[in-house]
């Protein structure tokens, strides 16, 4: 059996090289592998064996892999041309940047592929199983492993991505394929849930049921990942686990009879998540383990896993970059490598009554399984989101019974929802109290200093990954108990005091929000936050995260260029998470939906709001921050406030998006200083960011704040003025955060 796990690892590995990085050299690669393992094969038994499977599964990887992109690749013939389609919708559909996107079985003249079709709020409504219609232009995604989006398109499965150029046709169908059926019928769960459950708590309960997080409230995901409970809303191993483990209770020693029911309460739960792929993983394992009774074959967990990565590699060996797949994979093998270890390692024996140390045994368990997870996923997970939680064994102790007794409590609810709405919702109403109960937790321990560190901080990151190395040795070579324990506490004072004497506190930093613009002007004890990013929640948690690491817990102020989305939509999640004491803001700017949110949410986190009609002089340590109402102008943009930054010799103009005609009146009404720094204007649009501005104030550098962007900014003219100018540009895109320091 184990040679079963060695060959899934070569197969892992030729697949991972292939999709990553050594995609034209596999038919090198190949027969190189196969020959090193036909000579393995002939060493002694005790060397030879394990190293020949794993040396062929590395073979068979890199041959499957390519042969299994070269037969499902689209023609190049596809590619960004506009061409009528006929199509059967796979999934729900989803929110996308301008509409909706629905993933589905696209049938082309040149053959048919699994693809992602944006569309229109407008066109009519579509549900998995309808049969659509259309004309799109389709763009191959199969081989674009440098591109992240393509790269998670063809992990998915989709080879096509297709904007639908005219209306799209919807004919729902009444025979519906099983797949299909299987999406709707979970989508039938979701709609039972929100009705049963309170709406603030209903997201929750969808998340934890079927998988879907959409409705989930940000902020609240937010202090999930802060407290490292970010994983009990993923449907992974863990919920397949608590079901089994139900189970296994239930039917006691006979688990010929657990196999019997689990398997059908198991397929029962893959049919509730909409056959999602993290499900399918975790019940292949467990099938695994049920059947092993009737194999009469030892069970082996390892080999189980490797059983089902094997699965899903050959259903699609791009599904390797999923990175559900790779946290929910190392999180499996931590907790398959170290739990068993902790449990042995870890005992309660000084707790005399029997009761009390089974309890305090099963809670300590969850903190067990919590840290073995960790353990071996941290690297990804750092990778992936950015974030180490440092609190999260005292959140796992604390909170993570009451989302496993939430998980299976939804499940019953959402049973009863399909019989009878009426006792699902007195259900829902009761355990909405549990919801109720993380919330109370959560904001508790989110908002304490080092509750998590981010990547920013290099040195407390680098330090999260030695304590939870500590620990696994600990565990595995058995050392003095205070040994890891007093290694953590001396290399944590000496992170924590590198990184206090490393925090940038004073300097004036273009944060990279993406296609937006956030800024921190800061010196001494004075801080003030300059526009607060386009991306809803997510631009104001990228702000706040950036305060944090710089040390900053508190704003003097937050001031708003005008109300552009991409300007302002961080506002709510940054005040949910950094105190600020006032708001400034452009007093001619227009009545909009995005003005009354932004107002709406300073004055709910108690900021005092200052409309500036004229000039206004903020201090700054040593300096002063200058707001400028723009000098009149046909649109909202020309009417904003620009911003003046001076401290220690050094001049910083911020014009938000004001046109190179509001620029010309800017230099014209009021005397501005030769500048150190300019941030360009409407993120290098070529409307901005003009030869006269430039001329006149003569910038040294040029900081421009954009993301990835279909505008072409920075456009290619504003590039060439600057310069010309004689200055130096730099972008976020490019460059991540940018800092000038006093």
């Amino acid at each position: 059996m184990r040679r079963l796990l060695w060959f899934t690892i070569g197969f892992t590995a030729g697949t991972a090289l292939l999709v990553y990085t050594m995609a034209g050299i596999c038919w090198l690669l190949a027969p190189v592998a196969a020959a090193l393992a036909a000579v393995c094969f002939f060493l002694p038994k005790k060397w030879g064996r394990r190293p020949a499977a794993a040396l062929l599964g590395l073979a068979v990887g890199t041959l499957y892999c390519s042969g299994y992109t070269a037969m499902t690749a689209p023609p190049p013939s596809v590619d960004g041309g506009t061409q009528s389609f006929s199509a059967v919708a796979l999934t729900e559909p989803l929110p996308s940047r301008y509409g909706q996107r629905v993933e589905a079985r696209v049938t082309l003249p040149e053959g048919e592929w699994r693809a992602m079709l944006y569309y229109s709020d407008a066109d009519a409504p579509v549900r998995p199983g309808d049969a659509l219609s259309g004309r799109a232009k389709f763009t191959v995604t199969a081989t674009r492993t440098e591109d992240a989006d393509d790269l998670y398109f063809s992990a998915e499965g989709v080879r096509l991505t297709g904007s639908v150029r005219d209306i799209l046709a919807v004919s729902p169908r009444n025979r519906v394929p099983l797949p299909q059926s299987a999406a709707r019928f979970s989508a039938t769960v979701k709609e039972k849930l929100a009705r049963a459950f309170p709406a603030s708590s209903a997201g929750y309960f969808t998340a934890l049921v079927t998988g879907d997080r959409s409705g989930m409230d940000y902020a609240f995901l937010n202090r999930m990942s802060i407290c490292g409970l970010y994983h009990a809303v993923s449907l992974s191993g863990m919920h397949v686990s608590v079901l089994m483990g139900i189970l296994l209770f239930l039917c006691g020693r006979r688990k010929k009879l657990a196999a019997l029911v689990g398997v059908p309460v198991l397929v029962l739960f893959v049919l509730f998540s909409g056959v999602r792929p993290s499900t399918v993983r975790a019940v292949t394992m467990c099938a695994a383990l049920l059947f092993a009774s009737f194999a009469r074959r030892e069970y082996d967990p390892l080999t189980a896993l490797a059983a089902a990565l094997l699965l899903l590699l050959a259903q699609n060996p791009w599904c390797i970059a999923q990175w559900g797949l790779q946290l929910s994979f190392w999180s499996t093998a931590g907790i398959l490598v170290l739990f068993p270890v902790m449990q042995k390692r870890i005992r309660l024996r000084r707790l005399k009554q029997a009761f009390v140390r089974k309890t305090a045994q099963a809670v300590l368990g969850v903190v067990e399984v919590s840290l073995s997870a960790t353990a071996f996923s941290l690297p990804l997970m750092t990778a992936y989101f950015g974030i180490v939680s440092l609190i999260a064994p005292v959140t796992n102790l604390l909170a993570l019974w009451s989302v496993m007794a939430s998980f299976v409590g939804g499940i019953v609810t959402a049973l009863l929802a399909l019989l009878s709405p009426g006792i699902a919702g007195a259900a829902g109403s009761v355990l909405h109290l549990l919801y109720r109960y993380l919330e109370v937790v959560l904001s508790l321990f989110s908002g304490l200093p080092l509750a998590a560190v981010y990547e920013s901080q290099p040195i407390l990151l680098a330090w999260s990954f030695l304590w939870y190395g500590l620990l696994a040795a600990w565990l595995l070579f058995r050392p003095r108990w205070f040994v890891p324990l007093l290694c953590a506490a001396v290399s944590f004072a000496a992170a924590l005091g590198i990184t206090a004497l490393q925090t940038q506190r004073d300097g004036f930093t273009v944060l990279d929000v993406g296609q937006g613009q956030s800024i921190l002007c800061a010196r001494g004890e004075t801080a003030y936050l300059l526009d607060c990013g386009g991306i809803p929640d997510e631009s104001g948690e990228t702000a706040a995260r950036s305060l944090l690491a710089y040390g900053r817990t508190r704003l003097d102020a937050v001031v708003l260029t005008h109300f552009d989305d991409d300007h302002c939509n961080g506002l709510g999640q940054l005040l949910d998470r950094v105190d600020a004491a006032a708001l400034y803001y452009p007093a001619r700017a227009e009545d909009t939906q995005t003005r009354t949110a932004a107002l709406e949410a300073a004055a709910a986190h108690g900021l005092a709001l200052y409309p500036v009609s004229e000039s206004v002089t903020l201090p700054l340590s040593g300096g002063r921050v200058t707001l400028y109402p723009a000098p009149g102008g046909e649109n909202d943009n020309d009417s904003g406030l620009c911003i003046l930054a001076s401290a220690a010799e050094c001049d910083i103009l911020v014009t938000g998006d004001l046109s190179r005609s509001g620029e010309q009146r800017l230099v014209n009404r009021y005397d501005l200083p030769d500048l150190e720094g300019l941030v360009a204007g409407h993120h290098g649009a070529g409307g901005s960011t003009g030869r006269v501005l430039l001329e006149i104030l003569r910038p040294e550098t040029v900081l421009i704040s954009t993301g990835e962007n279909a505008y072409g900014h920075p456009a290619p003219e504003v590039l060439e003025r600057i310069r010309a100018a004689g200055a130096a540009a730099y972008t976020t895109l490019e460059n991540g955060n940018l800092t000038i320091g006093w």
